[in-house]
């Protein structure tokens, strides 16, 4: 909770991929606060107050990935909606704008984004949502210690380039900081 607000606010990429890692370990607590409890929350080192508040906090997910029936697989409503923004953003500054840094960017990732989306087959999620899943796997494979090729680190550092960008916009566009280029005002 104190991580998620504070990344929320500076890095919404970071923020998603947390988010998705506590998705991840509330599945692997099987969804038991106490067993959170016992594994994360007590480790936390904060007062008892600030204990309960993210106690609760946990409780509110638990109670939010029940009901939105993603206890398996899947992510959050509210999650998909920043990344339905992201999405939409993307599209802007690819179509709409032309952004010439973001199109290098995109360009430098896209071989790599329909590679990844050739072996994830699912064909139905974004460009954008293949990029954080890239950095997503590349998170996972690191807490496993286990090894990452050269080609995928390239490809992943391609993403990250990519969504780095993407999430300077999102925090622009949030802040009411968004500059339209030139031929877009005109």
């Amino acid at each position: 909770m104190l991580i998620a607000n504070n990344k929320k606010e500076t890095n919404i990429a970071e923020y998603i991929l947390y988010m998705w890692q506590i998705e991840a370990l509330i599945r692997s607590c099987n969804f038991n606060i106490y067993e959170l409890e016992e594994a994360v929350i007590s480790n936390y080192g904060v007062s008892s107050a600030k204990q309960l508040e993210i106690f609760n906090w946990y409780k509110q997910l638990i109670a939010e990935m029940k009901l939105q029936g993603i206890k398996k697989t899947g992510h959050l409503n509210s999650l998909k909606e920043i990344i339905s923004e992201l999405v939409m953003l993307h599209n802007m500054l690819v179509n709409l704008f032309k952004d010439e840094k973001y199109l290098i960017l995109y360009g430098q990732a896209l071989p790599n984004i329909d590679a990844l989306l050739a072996k994830s087959g699912t064909a139905k999620i974004s460009e954008i949502e293949v990029c954080l899943n890239g950095l997503f796997g590349k998170l996972s494979l690191k807490i496993q210690k286990k090894e990452i090729s050269e080609d995928t680190e390239k490809a992943i550092e391609s993403f990250s380039k990519l969504i780095a960008f993407l999430t300077a916009k999102y925090h622009e566009m949030k802040a009411g900081k968004f500059v339209l280029p030139d031929e877009v005002r005109n």
